[in-house]
């Protein structure tokens, strides 16, 4: 892991909440400028991650963000920045781990980051991505949640579209 990222990771541990949020902030543009890179096959440099090592730094937050610190709601943003097929699995898996006991926060940035995986910014086109199987399992905790708060309710219903679309799509 480069050093850069090590020092926004430690920021984002640390005891000053509002350096924990400039880091997560960082930590997003770096991670969304670096999947601009990966996904044009471009050289990420020494400024930027490269794939291999996004795959560490979504590890390392999607463990952080395990505590349920409320300032580690931002985490998951993160993690959806990163480049999709690598980000999906896991956000995936900290789903279905996580729906019913994570806090409603994190569980909207969680499926923003879904969605992420789903959608292109630029066009709204969906991109069937593998592991498709837990589309399914995905597709039943949502529609699951049962949630007064309006915000978190349409995005759920966007998702639930989102990934009902997705199981249809042949293999």
């Amino acid at each position: 892991m480069k050093d850069n990222v090590k020092s926004l990771i430690a920021k984002i541990e640390g005891d000053d909440n509002k350096a924990c949020q400039n880091a997560i902030t960082d930590l997003m543009f770096l991670m969304e400028d670096s999947t601009k890179l990966i996904v044009k096959n471009r050289d990420v440099g020494d400024e930027y991650m490269s794939q291999e090592e996004q795959v560490e730094v979504i590890h390392v937050l999607i463990a952080l963000a395990e505590s349920f610190k409320p300032e580690y709601s931002g985490l998951l943003w993160v993690v959806g920045k990163a480049n999709p097929p690598i980000m999906i699995e896991p956000v995936q898996d900290f789903i279905l781990t996580y729906v019913n006991t994570m806090p409603h926060e994190m569980l909207y940035q969680a499926i923003v980051a879904l969605e992420n995986c789903m959608v292109t910014t630029d066009s709204k086109n969906y991109h069937v991505i593998k592991p498709k199987f837990k589309h399914e399992q995905i597709l039943a905790e949502l529609k699951g949640i049962n949630t007064q708060d309006s915000r978190l309710r349409s995005l759920l219903d966007d998702a639930i579209s989102i990934v009902e679309y997705f199981i249809a799509q042949p293999d």
